[in-house]
């Protein structure tokens, strides 16, 4: 009973919680009307929408933090964690700029800055880090880049 009604709170929640209840939790099919249509809510959410406002102009400035939630890296691998796809309208911008980046062994690079006091050259390049690497990586699988990468 009272599984009952934590299944209905989380249906009865943001568009993005109802659609991973319902994917996830409930196993209905991503074909399922009730799927199709969470998902277009979420898609479609206003604080969501603003997140892809944000990574429009990936990747952003160098990079200061590589923990900080603020990174545009993280951002992008959270939407892919919510079931946003390359596909998704304000999504396939921003996986077309990852992929402009991405090395021949398909690490997706970064802009950044290596100071000479760590064997840098002091100026902005494009690079990876461990830190950052496995989360772009995982964000492009994700959102179904797999092949491409």
């Amino acid at each position: 009973m009272m599984e009952d009604n934590i299944i209905s709170w989380l249906l009865d929640s943001e568009p993005w919680i109802e659609y991973g209840t319902r994917v996830e939790l409930l196993g209905q099919s991503e074909d399922d009307p009730q799927v199709l249509a969470a998902r277009e809510q979420m898609v479609n959410s206003a604080p969501l929408k603003a997140i892809m406002d944000e990574l429009k102009n990936w990747p952003g400035t160098v990079l200061s933090s590589h923990k900080s939630a603020k990174q545009p890296f993280h951002k992008i691998s959270f939407l892919a964690e919510l079931g946003f796809n390359a596909g998704d309208p304000g999504i396939e911008a921003i996986t077309k700029k990852m992929m402009q980046h991405a090395s021949t062994d398909g690490i997706i690079k970064l802009p950044m800055n290596i100071s000479r006091a760590y064997r840098g050259t002091g100026t902005d390049t494009w690079g990876w880090a461990l830190c950052d690497a496995p989360v772009n990586l995982y964000a492009a699988a994700k959102l179904g880049l797999r092949d491409e990468i």
